[in-house]
């Protein structure tokens, strides 16, 4: 039976990014570009800040590639306006064969250390997964029953638990959005979780992940300013794998912060 003394520190980081919309979450994508291959899935639509120079070097554009999965709306046979519900079936493939002109790129599975794989973002996946799932039920624009939640969480958490396997060695990157909900844990007192499709499942999201930060984002204008946060706060969980290294605020670098968490001095 092996000891502390025989275990790797080599794992891939698997890493949840919170912050609310604007604090720069899809920003930080931009910092790992520099040292990684990076692989975005995006359900957001918000790549265009990684355009910005100031955001991301040109020459370092070749260095991230991305899909996208929203769900555009379209007129159904009666004239409603409804999802269109392919954005998860088309995510659900690229898991298994991410292709670009047609080559393959590989897998989840056949991706290594040299990469990080980013979903963009949990929340709006979260909405993908439903579309899908009251597409399959013939029940899109209409207001689903609670078994049709149920089989909605199922589907994100099997990700969740795909992506968080050993099997999976690529780095993992997931960011989302915040949800105030009461904590059954903690006497029904409100705090901060990961945008999860029900309430219950957004407090059962940080287990999947070794490491949760969270994107803070304060002042105005020309002076804005944006860190991370490593530590929990009063309504907020989060960690990661080596509090001895990490500083509990940190300038919003993603590509510092698994430079830090990969140190072995």
């Amino acid at each position: 039976m092996p000891s502390l003394e025989d275990y790797s520190q080599n794992d891939p980081i698997k890493m949840l990014v919170l912050g609310n919309s604007g604090a720069g979450k899809t920003g930080l994508i931009a910092t790992l570009a520099k040292d990684y291959r990076v692989f975005i899935a995006d359900f957001d639509n918000g790549l265009p800040i990684l355009m910005d120079e100031k955001v991301l070097a040109k020459d370092l554009r070749k260095n991230i590639y991305f899909k996208s999965f929203y769900d555009p709306v379209k007129p159904d046979v009666a004239g409603r306006l409804l999802p269109s519900a392919e954005g998860w079936n088309n995510f659900v493939l690229t898991l298994r064969d991410w292709k670009e002109s047609g080559n393959s790129l590989g897998s989840i599975h056949s991706w290594t250390a040299s990469d990080v794989f980013v979903i963009d973002s949990l929340t709006f996946m979260g909405n993908a997964i439903f579309n899908s799932i009251l597409q399959l039920a013939g029940k899109l624009g209409q207001r689903p029953d609670f078994t049709l939640w149920g089989a909605a969480v199922d589907a994100q958490e099997a990700v969740l638990e795909t992506l968080f396997s050993p099997a999976v060695k690529c780095n993992v990157v997931i960011t989302s959005h915040l949800r105030l909900v009461g904590d059954e844990t903690a006497g029904g007192i409100q705090k901060l979780f990961p945008s999860g499709i029900t309430k219950n499942s957004a407090q059962r999201i940080g287990r999947y992940f070794n490491n949760v930060v969270l994107v803070q984002k304060s002042g105005f204008g020309n002076n804005v300013k944006r860190e991370i946060i490593t530590t929990a706060t009063s309504n907020t969980e989060l960690k990661t794998t080596k509090p001895s290294k990490v500083p509990a605020i940190i300038p919003p670098d993603l590509g510092n912060l698994f430079n830090l968490l990969k140190s072995t001095s």
